[in-house]
């Protein structure tokens, strides 16, 4: 997996925060928030600008969600969603035949990040969203279509779609941009921890500035899900910087899909920089990548003044930018 990482302006941008959006016509995201200021400004680099409200989850997917998927559409699994290497970093068990597979989560990983997904795995979860969450064996035929034609080589977002992985941009939004900076005209933060300085790697809780990396914990190397609970992006947004970076669907060149956020696995927080991201093959999963789930083509709405951001309930289930520097890294 490729490395990049930019050093970006700050621009600005009007938005507000409201306390919850509607529910989809599918299902509605857990544990996810709305994000408003549909047409902000993008940042220096390029990025951030989305012209519409939508929502996205607080929470990286976990192991159990993922465990529902695919007990749901994997009886028999032709497509590969479940990947094992049989090592430490494997989070699921599977047993019986194909035709007949069960999956488990392991002890103690069911709210644990889930990785070892290729971004083509992640389109076949949001299609089992889009179509309802069906169970096997009509699932497995409901994986290919629904937010993307998984028969195409590069499968694109299906406008009449509700659950998509984010784009760049998406993604980088609820990251980076916070509506209240700039007197309340808004702007881009650094780091993806509302904070213009770099993060603490540290275990968790932590502090208010603190993230996974640096491979700061062992055995598992990944945190429950919202275990740094004083830092979050600021729309809400936990484990942004860290614990596993995050696909999207943004094709950065040919073949090539974005990773945002970095992981357990970076060295220093340059990995979570605005402006940085990496990005590889569709079909290749590695232990530090998982990802998120996005909501979109949500009623729009009159925002009310800012107020705590709220948990929608229902349902299962969580970059091409110019770079100034650039490093290999390996990954399993």
């Amino acid at each position: 997996m490729r490395f990049f990482a930019g050093s970006p302006l700050r621009w600005v941008a009007i938005a507000v925060i409201v306390v919850a959006g509607p529910a989809s016509a599918v299902a509605a995201l857990v544990d996810s928030v709305t994000i408003e200021s549909a047409g902000n400004t993008a940042d220096g680099n390029g990025r951030g600008a989305v012209a519409y409200r939508y929502n996205i989850m607080t929470h990286e997917v976990t192991v159990a969600q993922y465990v529902e998927f695919l007990n749901a559409v994997a009886d028999s699994d032709p497509h590969g969603v479940f990947t094992s290497k049989s090592d430490a970093y494997d989070l699921i068990t599977r047993t019986g035949s194909d035709g007949s597979y069960s999956y488990a989560a392991k002890s103690g990983a069911g709210n644990l990040p889930m990785q070892r997904v290729s971004v083509f795995s992640a389109m076949r979860y949001v299609n089992w969203l889009q179509n309802g969450q069906p169970t096997a064996p009509q699932g497995i035929f409901t994986t290919e279509d629904g937010a993307y034609d998984m028969s195409q080589a590069n499968p694109t977002r299906d406008v009449g779609a509700s659950f998509v992985l984010p784009t760049m941009d998406e993604w980088y939004k609820a990251a980076y941009f916070d509506p209240t900076l700039n007197s309340g005209t808004g702007g881009y933060y650094d780091y993806p921890t509302s904070n213009n300085l770099a993060p603490t790697a540290q275990a968790p809780a932590g502090g208010s500035n603190s993230a996974n990396f640096n491979n700061v914990l062992s055995s598992p190397p990944y945190n429950n899900v919202g275990a740094y609970t004083a830092t979050t992006s600021p729309w809400g947004l936990y484990d942004a910087a860290g614990n596993v970076a995050e696909w999207t669907e943004t094709l950065v060149s040919t073949n090539t899909y974005a990773a945002m956020g970095g992981s357990f696995n970076a060295s220093t927080a340059n990995a979570f920089m605005a402006g940085a991201f990496a990005g590889s093959g569709p079909t290749i999963t590695y232990r530090d990548v998982g990802f998120r789930v996005v909501e979109v083509n949500i009623a729009s709405t009159s925002a009310p003044e800012p107020a705590t951001l709220a948990i929608l309930g229902l349902g299962g289930a969580g970059l091409g930018l110019m770079a100034r520097r650039r490093s290999r890294r390996n990954r399993a």
